[in-house]
């Protein structure tokens, strides 16, 4: 779980610059931090479904603050889970 924790500290690094309130695809946001999160989820859980629903409208929002909330998720997620388990993300 170290490398969960490095891992999620570098992500925030990058990512806490881009703080811009503007319209933005939560899908893509979800897309993209499942794309960073993917080798760390394939190690602990033998199966990961993304559900992304593309008839979502564009919200307002910071997508790095979203990408950390999203993070934030998928890190608890990674812990409190039973090992073995899958992970869908609807």
């Amino acid at each position: 779980m170290e490398r969960v924790e490095k891992a999620l500290s570098q992500y925030r690094k990058l990512k806490v610059f881009d703080s811009q309130v503007k319209k933005t695809n939560i899908n893509a946001v979800l897309e993209e931090t499942v794309t960073f999160w993917n080798p760390i989820i394939v190690k602990h859980r033998p199966k990961m479904t993304l559900n992304t629903d593309p008839g979502l409208p564009e919200i307002f929002g910071s997508d790095g603050k979203m990408l950390m909330v999203v993070s934030n998720l998928i890190s608890n997620s990674i812990y409190s889970m039973v090992k073995g388990k899958g992970m869908v993300i609807d």
